[in-house]
């Protein structure tokens, strides 16, 4: 092991009480190397460079009586610095602070490497900051924020308590904290995130991504991937220009659901909020548990079901999608079907209806030919061949079919 330069080392008082120890180190190091900081108590900032320099700069605040005390405190506690090299010859620097915890003392690290290197960071009480450098980089603080900035490879990414914010990432990303909110822009590669209790925002994302959070709401915007998914147990899910090659998962178990400009298909699904789509082109099923469900230029088949609500649908006669079929149930609502005038329909339709006349419970712009027993209405009918099953049912309400003027 080959111990790095140090450069210079100053210890200067602040107040009466209070002293800073700057300790900076400097050596060459090639391209290609990695970082590791372990056990370090303090915030840390990682820049790369265009050089092939490794520059450390600690900052170590002191509290103490005197300048003596402030110096013994700094020696007890110091953090190492080192450089070796592993079988391959390439460049690893290490930087170890003390495992015991000393409350009079706070340290800080401002780092700057080559642009090419990996980074694994280990911090138990602070802040990390990244920016401007490719490699493997494994991040992990249990108090503190997380921000990423200018990045390319695999990044891991944990925090117990703080918030994740990155931009102009590439490659994989995988983010975890366990007490805050996350935030991620302009990412091009592969994204998993899982956090215990905050929101998440992302945006400006090309790549498949998978995203739950146990108690917030979702905000996603500008995703393009093979899958999107997306997973909350406590908040709401607002989406806006969602392109998948395959699937669209989006579920919460407590909140609305607003969708809008969707392209793929989607699965949608809240255990006690109403769902809103607008412009959504591929298969479509949606399900609530205890709200309402109003779908607005829906270009594919449509499948929608809720126990205590209203349903809205208003169906485009997209010739780009093969199957235009249409499957919507209400246990406790009404439901109003708006559908083209040259649209190939085969209606098939259900009330229960104990006590009422059957032209109160299903009324159409289209030729219907309804029949009524003791407590169930149907209607039935074929329109322009009636290529595509409609299937309309409503427990306790009624059926509206409009055509679109």
């Amino acid at each position: 092991m080959i111990t790095s330069l140090l450069n210079a080392q100053d210890l200067r008082q602040l107040s009466y009480n209070k002293y800073e120890v700057t300790s900076s180190y400097t050596f060459r190091a090639s391209s290609a190397g990695e970082l590791i900081v372990k056990n370090f108590r303090g915030d840390i900032t990682v820049t790369g460079k265009s050089n092939n320099a490794v520059t450390i700069v600690n900052e170590t605040n002191i509290k103490a009586n005197s300048e003596k005390r402030a110096w013994n405190l700094y020696q007890e506690a110091k953090v190492t610095v080192n450089q070796t090299e592993d079988e391959t010859g390439k460049t690893v620097i290490i930087v170890e602070g003390k495992t015991e915890w000393r409350r009079r003392i706070n340290d800080n690290l401002v780092i700057t490497v080559p642009q090419v290197f990996s980074v694994a960071l280990d911090c138990r009480g602070g802040n990390i900051a990244l920016a401007s450098l490719r490699g493997e980089m494994d991040i992990s603080t249990s108090g503190g924020d997380i921000n990423l900035r200018d990045l390319t490879g695999k990044i891991t990414t944990h925090t117990s308590g703080g918030d994740i914010e990155g931009s102009n990432l590439s490659g994989r990303v995988s983010a975890m904290t366990s007490g805050g909110n996350l935030h991620l822009s302009d990412l091009k590669g592969e994204l998993n995130a899982t956090i215990s209790g905050g929101d998440i925002e992302a945006e400006n994302i090309q790549g498949s991504t998978s995203l739950e959070t146990s108690d917030g709401n979702i905000d996603l915007y500008n995703l393009v991937g093979r899958e999107i998914f997306a997973r909350t147990n406590g908040g709401e899910i607002t989406a806006r220009e969602l392109i998948a090659e395959t699937t669209i998962d989006l579920h919460t178990s407590g909140g609305d659901l607003d969708l809008e400009d969707i392209t793929g298909d989607l699965e949608a699904s809240t255990s006690g909020g109403n769902i809103d789509i607008m412009d959504v082109r591929g298969e479509t099923k949606v399900w609530t548990s205890g709200g309402e469900i109003n779908a607005e230029v829906v270009h594919g088949a449509f499948d929608g079901r809720t126990s205590g609500g209203n349903i809205s649908l208003s169906k485009i006669w997209d010739r780009l999608y093969e199957d235009h079929e249409i499957d919507v149930k209400t246990s406790g609502g009404d439901i109003v079907l708006t559908l083209p005038e040259d649209f190939p329909a085969s209606f098939r339709l259900q009330v229960l209806s104990p006590g009422r006349k059957p032209g109160e419970v299903i009324l159409s712009d289209f030729p219907m030919e309804i029949s009524a027993s003791q407590a169930v209405t149907r209607g039935e009918g074929s329109i322009n061949g009636g290529k595509f099953n409609v299937h309309v049912e409503a427990s306790m309400g009624t059926i509206r079919i409009r055509r679109e003027d």
